[in-house]
């Protein structure tokens, strides 16, 4: 709800990560209007980075390991 609030307060995109069950997604939410009854509308666009993180987190460690 946090990010909901966010985005209408600053009246631009917030975009965040969190994880479900064992997935991890990259999600974008935008305020589109007021509704006719007051309500704020709002757009929520889910992406699943699981993969993606997975691989960046080798990665680094693979960096990590070859600096020491």
């Amino acid at each position: 709800i946090g990010q909901y609030r966010r985005a209408l307060a600053e009246q631009r995109p917030v975009t965040f990560e969190y994880t479900h069950e064992d997935r991890i997604l990259s999600v974008k939410v935008s305020h589109l209007e007021t509704g006719e009854a007051g309500h704020p509308r709002f757009s929520y666009i889910a992406q699943d980075v699981t993969e993606m993180r997975t691989s960046q987190n080798k990665l680094e460690e693979v960096v990590r390991e070859r600096t020491r």
